[in-house]
């Protein structure tokens, strides 16, 4: 069995290791004007793009022909962790989870918000995608030590953009 205490320095070591790293994907959501960032660290960011087409097959001919390619919008999955402080309550950790869930939700209304998959501020580089809705959203939360999250949303326009908020 492994103590206690070298698993939570080990925790410890890991998230300080992410505030190191050169090039930090620092992804985040403009909402009601101002941009939230998702708790850190988010060590995957993975992006599904599938296109509509056509197949059309001649008979007695060998292949198939594609025509018609468009592309649709992108899905981005958003996995990420976060470590509540040693002095965090369970009420404090389960806020935390729910402030998430409701930075999230695009609600009843046709309202949809800009996903940004890095935010620098210093330099005013920013890569995002428009017109996003939430798809999905996991959290586990078995490991009072470390909350795992997991995020599906929904880009209905497929472009990146390499433009800042208001833009």
């Amino acid at each position: 069995m492994i103590p206690q205490q070298l698993l939570d320095d080990d925790l410890d070591r890991i998230f300080a290791d992410w505030e190191t790293v050169p090039f930090l994907l620092r992804p985040g959501i403009l909402k009601d004007g101002s941009i939230h960032e998702f708790p850190r660290p988010v060590p995957a960011i993975r992006l599904q793009d599938a296109w509509d087409f056509q197949a059309l097959k001649v008979p007695l001919v060998a292949g198939d022909t594609l025509v018609g390619h468009s592309q649709q919008g992108v899905n981005i999955l958003v996995e990420g962790q976060f470590q509540p402080d040693a002095d965090t309550t369970d009420s404090d950790r389960f806020d935390a989870v729910e402030d998430l869930r409701e930075l999230l939700n695009v609600g009843g209304g046709n309202v949809k918000y800009e996903l940004y998959l890095t935010i620098d501020t210093n330099t005013e580089q920013y890569r995002k995608f428009k017109s996003c809705t939430t798809v999905r959203f996991e959290c586990d939360l078995t490991d009072s030590r470390l909350f795992t999250y997991r995020i599906v949303i929904h880009a209905e326009d497929p472009v990146l953009y390499a433009t800042g908020p208001g833009s």
